[in-house]
């Protein structure tokens, strides 16, 4: 479906109400959204230090890059001399050894402040490491540890913004934790909250990686040779999420790690060949705000997430109707629109393939109906 659809919004039809007042509407990109990527023609070999690459991370800023490599139980430290910019990385001579753990290595995160670094390993543990300077790993001293019982063995893990909640991954099955003092794993507690995929999807993905936002989880797949995306309706809440999505990796065969910028606009992908290929990805976000209007004309030029705040009291419905304007022959419903976070659409009218209505009594929400372009599978 091309991207070049004009889309209208409109509510209160639960009451056979037709209200028309323009609302007040925003714009921002949906972080770590992997429906309508793009190469970018950049990439990086780490052949020159590791023949086995576990994980990848940056620190914030995007100047320095960090790969976890297996094949010599080290961390090495890279400089980007343009922000994000994987292709103008060099190695900054810097790196952490933990040979003596004798563990085959995993994933890594750090704090957002770079004074602490985590890695995880196959015997089930996630070891933190104190950096006397903020994110030089050659600096990095032992501190706490954390080995849930729930696991014997960890394939990803990642820490809400604020290092309050842990999420760990052994194949398709995730677990959340609750931190009790902020980034020391060791008060981290089981949440009784488990979501397992591995019925339906690839048994043997790694690399968890968490969005900014709390709403999106993704994962490495070797096997398909693919990223893998889960969302969750309520923010960091484990217990909401489903299977979104997957993007395949077709330039190069095996997909051993994955991480995103700050941004979320930006997704890096390690492959076996201990390459990192770059990529731009990312959805725009327009929101309508119920409470000041109800109608909401947009063009669309990328994969768009329309998202519904402020409605009314929970117990009031508010009916929405999602209209598309082009010729409905070329318009594949319903596989192109992805829909989440709170909403059901009903199938359009019979003959009128361009619109979708629902109703929510929901009243506390957001409600969003994502356009996916070509990308999302």
């Amino acid at each position: 479906m091309a991207n070049d659809k004009n889309f209208k919004i409109k509510n209160g039809l639960s009451a056979a109400q037709y209200l028309q007042t323009t609302g007040t509407s925003s714009s921002q990109a949906e972080p770590n959204y992997i429906g309508n990527p793009s190469y970018d023609s950049k990439s990086f070999s780490a052949s020159g230090q590791t023949s086995n690459t576990q994980g990848i991370t940056f620190k914030t800023d995007g100047t320095v890059m960090y790969i976890l490599s297996a094949s010599d139980d080290r961390v090495y430290q890279y400089t980007l001399s343009t922000a994000w910019d994987v292709s103008t990385a060099s190695y900054a001579s810097i790196f952490y050894s933990f040979s003596g753990l004798g563990i085959l290595p995993t994933a890594i995160e750090f704090k957002p402040d770079g004074t602490k670094m985590f890695i995880s390993g196959t015997n089930g543990t996630i070891y933190g490491y104190n950096l006397s300077t903020a994110w030089n790993v050659s600096t990095a001293s032992s501190d706490t540890n954390f080995s849930p019982s729930e696991v014997s063995n960890i394939a990803g893990f990642a820490f809400k913004s604020d290092g309050t909640k842990l999420y760990i991954q052994i194949n398709a099955v995730f677990y959340q934790y609750t931190v009790g003092t902020a980034w020391n794993v060791s008060t981290a507690s089981y949440d009784s909250v488990t979501k397992d995929f591995s019925s339906t999807q690839d048994a043997t993905i790694t690399d968890l990686i968490l969005s900014s936002d709390g709403f999106s989880m993704s994962s490495a797949s070797n096997a398909l040779e693919s990223i893998e995306q889960f969302k969750m309706s309520t923010a960091y809440d484990l217990s909401t999420a489903s299977y979104e999505g997957s993007y395949p990796i077709s330039e190069s065969s095996g997909v051993n790690s994955v991480t995103f910028g700050s941004s979320g606009t930006k997704m890096y992908v390690v492959v076996s060949s201990e390459t990192i290929y770059q990529y731009t990805v990312g959805t725009t976000v327009v929101t309508l705000d119920l409470s000041t209007g109800s109608y909401l004309s947009k063009t669309l030029s990328t994969d768009t997430t329309f998202a519904f705040s402020n409605p009314p009291a929970s117990g009031t419905a508010m009916g929405f109707v999602l209209s598309v304007t082009g010729d409905g022959s070329t318009v594949a419903w319903p596989n192109n629109v992805k829909w989440g976070l709170g909403i059901t659409p009903s199938a359009p009218a019979s003959g009128d393939k361009n619109i979708y209505t629902f109703v929510t009594t929901d009243g506390g929400a957001s409600y969003y109906g994502k356009l996916a372009g070509s990308g999302m599978a």
